[in-house]
């Protein structure tokens, strides 16, 4: 179950991991329970379900024992389609919700969001993005506008316009842009010529540094940080009990050596799941508008 393309630096990364069972396994289990389910939107996690399963199954199953709750109580739901998943949010009405966060932001009003943790990876609450090109060719720019032009690949990791205003200074559409399915091909791209820029998260471009000719990557921009996203409950969906046990199952789960949650989180190289609230993103929210 382990991320095999950032080594579970990508906090939507180790997300995606845990929640990779997928519309749930149709095992028998109690009768379902409105919003006790997950929807879990990861465009960059693991395409192949297969080898998850046994571990998500892990991990609801934590989460319904510390919940008080019979086998089988909560189900999930994976998408690593963006755009399949943003219509699942509506569609599939989750009482939970690990979103990117650009899906937080542009939701969180509309369908009553409500942050309740975030995954710390390896220590940190937030992430890093840089615009990266080939030295001596790339040098440091003030701002992404002065990148217009530039062939730029990217794996559409978040919402296109959240990565546009947030990461890129509004910059996006004036790049010639391609997608690629993970962040080691927008790499390549840079050192095979065929791309000028590659938008990595720190993770991936530690990573980057690894291959051949990584060592002349240059970091021409770098976007301030933002928080991991959130594991969100939804208002009106989620019952208030359902969504304290599920926030203090996490809080609590990274330490728990007893019924197994520390094993869990060693796995994807999460320190622990800490508490905010949807003040946490406020900042973000306010250049979305």
């Amino acid at each position: 179950m382990r991320s095999r393309s950032a080594r579970g630096a990508a906090a939507g990364a180790a997300l995606a991991a845990l929640a990779s069972l997928a519309a749930g396994a149709a095992a028998p289990g109690p009768t379902p329970v409105p919003g006790r389910s997950f929807v879990i939107v990861q465009p960059s996690g693991p395409k192949d379900l297969k080898t998850v399963g046994p571990y998500i199954n892990s991990f609801l199953a934590y989460l319904e024992g510390r919940a008080g709750l019979p086998a089988g109580a909560f189900k999930a739901f994976y998408f690593p389609s963006l755009e399949k998943g943003e219509k699942a949010l509506s569609e599939k009405k989750p009482g939970f919700v690990m979103p990117t966060l650009g899906l937080y932001i542009k939701h969180r009003s509309a369908l009553g969001l409500h942050a309740l943790v975030r995954i710390e990876v390896e220590g940190k609450a937030e992430a890093g993005w840089q615009l990266v090109g080939l030295g001596p060719a790339a040098a440091p720019v003030a701002a992404p506008a002065a990148l217009a032009g530039k062939r730029l690949a990217w794996t559409g990791f978040d919402d296109a316009a959240f990565v546009s205003k947030v990461l890129l200074d509004g910059a996006l559409d004036r790049f010639t842009v391609a997608v690629v399915p993970q962040p080691v091909a927008a790499v390549r791209a840079v050192l095979e010529g065929t791309a000028d820029l590659a938008l990595l998260s720190g993770a991936d471009l530690a990573a980057a540094r690894k291959l051949p000719g990584g060592d002349k990557l240059v970091v021409v921009w770098s976007a301030p940080p933002v928080p991991n996203p959130p594991v969100a409950s939804i208002a009106g969906v989620a019952s208030a009990p359902d969504a304290a046990a599920v926030r203090d199952a996490l809080l609590g789960m990274c330490g728990d050596t007893v019924k197994g949650g520390k094993g869990i989180c060693d796995e994807f190289h999460i320190t622990r799941f800490s508490a905010v609230t949807d003040a946490t993103y406020d900042a973000v929210a306010a250049k979305m508008k």
